[in-house]
């Protein structure tokens, strides 16, 4: 569903299939958009679609399902993407505390 057929690579907007390369322009791309958010700061991510928002606009020039919760269990490196169940509730927690520090 995220990776091309018989590969570990993320499928992508550059159809890039060696995974070095796709990391690197994953970079550029990313530090990129990390930069316009730090000029135009995003409002304070108080709900899952915030959080969502703020993914997409991060990775939306590299990777076609920016900003939508995975549906299938992938990983990258060392770290794990959770099943949407686990990330919804992941989400909310967060935001419960995030919430009751700010205000």
């Amino acid at each position: 569903m995220y990776c091309y057929p018989d590969s570990d690579v993320l499928i992508n907007k550059f159809n890039l299939m060696d995974e070095e390369k796709l990391k690197e322009l994953e970079t550029v791309y990313t530090l990129f958009r990390l930069s316009e958010l730090k000029i135009n700061k995003p409002a304070d991510p108080l709900d899952r679609e915030a959080f969502l928002d703020i993914h997409r606009s991060i990775l939306k020039d590299v990777y076609p399902f920016a900003g939508e919760l995975r549906q299938e269990m992938i990983s990258k490196g060392l770290l794990r993407s959770p099943i949407q169940s686990l990330l919804n509730r992941s989400c909310t927690r967060f935001l419960k505390n995030w919430r009751k520090r700010t205000t």
